[in-house]
């Protein structure tokens, strides 16, 4: 969606408080200069699907499998305790995994498929656990 189209929705009086997106980053930057005070909550879903998909289904890595592993619990926090519990075993996944994933090479798959999807968690961190806080917003867009 262009900026265009933003503007002339704000033209028309559309305010919104919160948004529920995939994370494009255009549109987020569009949405920044349109409405700068609305909340933009990250889909827990489609970063749980990308992050998956970039592990395949049978990650090569024990660090695949485990960040698969953490990923596969996204979709599932409901409180404050379960996104700390998540928060904390990523950062856990980092710490055990940082020296590994910098010593593949940079052609490696897994290193590749690894670099992509903390790169996609540390990006979406930020934005994705507004829902706990306000239960007008969506964990995701999928109703």
């Amino acid at each position: 969606m262009s900026i265009h189209r933003f503007k002339k929705l704000k033209k028309q009086g559309l305010m919104p408080h919160y948004i529920v997106m995939d994370g494009e980053r255009s549109v987020m930057r569009a949405i920044d200069m349109i409405w700068p005070k609305t909340t933009i909550q990250r889909c827990l879903y489609h970063i749980q699907r990308e992050g998956m998909r970039w592990l395949r289904t049978y990650p090569k890595t024990a660090a695949g499998r485990e960040l698969r592993s953490l990923l596969r619990t996204l979709c599932n926090i409901k409180s404050v305790n379960e996104r700390n519990q998540f928060i904390n075993n990523y950062k856990a996944w980092v710490n055990k995994y940082r020296d590994f994933v910098k010593s593949l090479p940079v052609f490696n798959i897994a290193f590749k498929d690894l670099k992509r999807t903390v790169v996609l968690i540390n990006n979406a961190l930020p934005d994705m656990f507004y829902y706990l806080k306000e239960p007008n917003i969506s964990a995701t867009t999928i109703p």
